[in-house]
């Protein structure tokens, strides 16, 4: 069983030898209760191997065999699988090669990542020289993903390459690399990057074919922002990928079938487990509230759902009381923040625990409350992460003491190393309670044993989503966890009470397409769908790009035109909608391609930077207004107060639609200028630091603003101003002549987005971010490693991956800043974290 030697047949046929011998002659001495214990002990040992995972996996192919012999050594090995994994292996056609589209439906805690690794080995068992995509929405997801595959999959005896390309809307020198030199059979990113890629020519530049297609957290195909990236992500993997499968992963969607369909007409395939009796483990869904009068009161929980009706609870349970370190009065209990932070030390021994709340003002709080009522706590690894957030973010940053008590915090206001951290604390059962805003949602994987909710809204939003809710309340009672998972929602009476058990017993619905939403709204403001109308409207830019693409594809517009219903029907949006308005948008279409008649370089270039073709022409007239020389594209210029070319680009981006959101930040009691925003993007790519930053341009290094800092960074301006960066660039009236340039300084332009993306100023230090180096050492360190390979555009990451690996203590020692109470020893331990070590 530990094994997986001899075969499961040779197991069952000596379990049945030799049990059945035995329990012939308890017959035949009349020893009849020892035969009855050794008929169900031949039984359940026969269900054993039935179910083991050798067993299960033992015919399928070799590259399977061999993952199993991973998982089976792993420091959490797995013997068997979770019943979804193993139906889906054995019954519902997980591995039919001819399956083109399946939806994987299951609850969150199901394995879905598992199943998906068995998918991806089949795929590339049955294709030579092809390769695998695997889309997440978050960079956050990028990595753990990314680093998850490369324990299962990249280690003897499969070393699969798994790479991963950042979420920006431009590809930087490094990531061509990647692609020329064919460096991965498993790649790794956002929806809108592999978009990008794969109009760009991904599969020609490769010579390899794309033959299958992860799409994980698929259910955000209904999300208003980016729900229509994703659906036209996948219509032109449809279109351009002609032997690429596609497996969507999602949870509690009640038209699995119909998706399915869509993904592939002729054969479609829906894994789905309708059992109201399965479940990795126990749980319970309730409220807690406090009731008394002064210091006389108590706390409780009213169950309001449990997984089985054979789970019984009492109505109420009372979980604690008022005691001193509380000091209180039930009024005060009001507050479900207050709340919130009592239950959670009262339900200490539970640890750990996740606490969720609608903004980051809250979690500061909470947080606060729960430094008041825990002891402190001695981990050399909290110790480890207190030191580098106290580089990060200041020795005054309210982290810091809150990790000494083991609580932890998770928010936009955070870096990506640091809540990539907390995330590794929670999966180590180091911390006990991480509290968290409810955007946590989106594919975490940490074990939780309870979780107990302030609030159930976004912030500055109505309730969460019914699938999100279940996704975060799929965290509690997960394997490896408790005998009993709780989820309790903080209320305040029973009008409140009310509220929360209708919201909790409401089903998830059908999982939409945006696009019919988009449709509907422009019929109810009465206005008929037509070209001149939705040029105008932002969101309809990626749509545009799509029918852009495929203009552009079938070279023609009568050809275009003749198979356009066939080009509508690769969205699932046109698939659901009525004749009329299908009518409509042909309409419209034919409106639109009929614009793009010799206009095919806007095209081209809508491939090239993720803008529609009427952005582009905008664009194009709008940075030719600044004359721009090629001099003043050089990084040293470009990214310096001496100039004001940066401010001047700002203003371009600014009016672009699909741009400008992204580029706007609020800083209390002042309007955000064009200069305060080039001052606050030259500050990010000279290296200073998060309460340097805060301090200049949003006055004050108080934790809060610098939470309100990192947040604009990493919300805003790493993603809109690279974005718009890169597409400036590119564009015709730029100032720069690419063919003039040396390759030397094609690469160096190249790499000018990527500069803001990262947060540094050269490119070794480009590289050792993508390495997961952390970005106040990056360019130190990235020197010292230039120094030693000479030609940094000559390396490969993973060289430069290996060489980090190998480097010795010196050499972080001397990259360490100034006035920083942190080791190099620390620095490289917390890397080797970040790589998933």
């Amino acid at each position: 069983m530990l094994e997986g030697e001899p075969s499961s047949e040779r197991v069952l046929s000596e379990l049945e030898y030799h049990l059945e011998k035995a329990i012939k002659f308890c017959d035949i001495s009349g020893n009849f209760e020892f035969s009855l214990i050794l008929r169900g002990l031949l039984a359940m040992f026969k269900k054993m191997v039935f179910n083991s995972i050798w067993r299960v996996t033992e015919k399928i192919n070799s590259k399977i065999n061999n993952f199993v012999k991973i998982i089976t050594k792993k420091s959490k090995p797995v013997y068997e699988l979770l019943y979804p994994q193993r139906t889906a292996l054995l019954e519902m056609g997980l591995l039919d090669p001819a399956a083109r589209g399946i939806v994987v439906n299951l609850p969150t805690s199901s394995g879905k990542t598992l199943i998906a690794e068995f998918k991806i080995l089949q795929a590339l068992n049955q294709f030579e020289n092809a390769w695998i995509a695997y889309v997440v929405p978050t960079r956050a997801l990028v990595n753990q993903i990314t680093n998850r595959l490369r324990k299962d999959l990249g280690i003897e005896p499969l070393r699969l390459r798994v790479e991963k390309m950042s979420g920006a809307l431009e590809i930087d020198f490094f990531e061509e690399k990647l692609i020329e030199e064919k460096a991965f059979d498993i790649l790794v990113t956002t929806y809108e990057k592999l978009s990008l890629l794969i109009r760009q020519g991904i599969e020609e530049k490769l010579g390899r074919k794309l033959v299958l297609l992860v799409v994980d957290e698929a259910h955000n195909i209904e999300d208003s922002e980016r729900g229509l990236n994703l659906e036209m992500l996948i219509s032109i993997v449809k279109n351009d990928c002609k032997h690429a499968n596609i497996l969507f992963l999602t949870p509690f969607i009640p038209n699995a079938e119909e998706i399915s369909k869509w993904l592939s007409p002729d054969n479609p395939k829906s894994i789905e487990i309708q059992l109201d009796w399965w479940k990795p483990n126990d749980q319970v869904i309730g409220v807690y509230y406090a009731e008394g009068n002064g210091r006389k009161w108590q706390t409780y929980f009213e169950p309001s759902i449990t997984t089985y009706h054979t789970v019984y609870f009492p109505k109420k349970i009372k979980i604690g009381e008022y005691s001193a370190i509380f000091n209180v009065p039930c009024s005060k209990l009001s507050s479900k923040s207050l709340l919130t932070s009592v239950v959670a030390k009262q339900l200490e021994k539970l640890e750990p625990l996740l606490i969720m709340a609608g903004k980051i003002e809250y979690i500061w709080k909470i947080a606060d409350y729960l430094y008041e009522y825990f002891d402190f706590v001695e981990d050399e690894d909290l110790l480890l992460v207190k030191k580098f957030v106290a580089a990060e973010l200041g020795e005054n940053f309210p982290l810091t003491k809150y990790l000494s008590k083991g609580i932890g915090v998770h928010h936009a206001g955070l870096p990506d190393e640091i809540r990539y951290l907390m995330e590794w604390l929670m999966e180590e059962n180091k911390l006990r309670v991480l509290v968290a805003t409810t955007t946590i949602a989106q594919g975490i994987n940490f074990p939780v044993s309870a979780i107990l909710m302030a609030s159930y809204n976004y912030p500055f939003t109505k309730e969460i989503p019914l699938r999100d809710f279940w996704n975060i309340v799929g965290r509690a009672g997960r394997v490896y966890q408790q005998s009993l998972g709780i989820v309790g929602i903080a209320v305040k009476n029973g009008t409140d009470r009310d509220k929360v058990t209708e919201y909790v017993r409401k089903q998830t619905g059908r999982l939409v397409s945006i696009l019919v939403k988009m449709v509907d709204e422009l019929e109810q403001l009465g206005k008929e769908l037509g070209m001149e109308l939705i040029i105008h409207y932002p969101e309809w830019s990626t749509f545009l790009q799509y029918i852009a693409h495929l203009y552009r594809q079938y070279k023609g517009l009568d050809k275009f035109t003749s198979e356009l219903e066939m080009a509508l029907n690769r969205t699932y949006g046109y698939m659901l909608l009525d004749f009329k308005k299908k009518e409509v948008l042909k309409n419209a279409v034919r409106q639109y391609v009929h614009k793009l008649q010799g206009k095919e370089y806007l095209i081209e270039l809508a491939d090239q930077t993720g803008f529609s073709p009427d952005t582009i022409e905008k664009t194009i007239r709008e940075i030719g207004k600044l004359r721009l020389k090629q001099s003043d594209w050089y990084s040293s210029r470009l990214f310096s107060n001496e100039t004001d070319t940066l401010k001047k680009l700002i203003g371009v981006m600014l009016t672009i639609p699909e741009v400008k959101n992204n580029l706007k930040i609020k800083i209390p009691g002042e309007t955000l200028t064009f200069s305060k925003l080039s001052s606050l993007i030259i500050n990010w790519v000279s290296g200073k630091d998060f309460p340097q930053i805060a301090k200049e341009i949003w006055g004050s290094d108080d934790p809060n603003i610098i939470s309100d800092c990192v947040r604009a960074i990493y919300q805003k301006i790493v993603n809109g101003a690279t974005w718009g960066l890169a597409a400036l660039l590119s564009m015709p009236t730029s100032g720069i002549d690419y063919f003039k340039l040396s390759e030397e300084e094609k690469i160096k332009i190249k790499n000018i987005p990527a500069m803001i993306y990262y947060g540094v100023n050269t490119e070794e230090g480009i590289v050792m971010r993508i390495n997961n180096v952390p970005r106040s050492i990056a360019n130190r360190l990235g020197e010292i490693y230039k120094n030693e390979i000479g030609d940094i555009q000559s390396i490969s990451l993973k060289t430069a991956y290996e060489w980090l690996k190998e480097s010795k203590l010196d050499i972080w020692n001397k990259v360490v800043p100034p006035n920083k109470n942190i080791s190099g020893e620390e620095y490289k331990k917390i890397w080797e974290k970040l790589s998933g070590g």
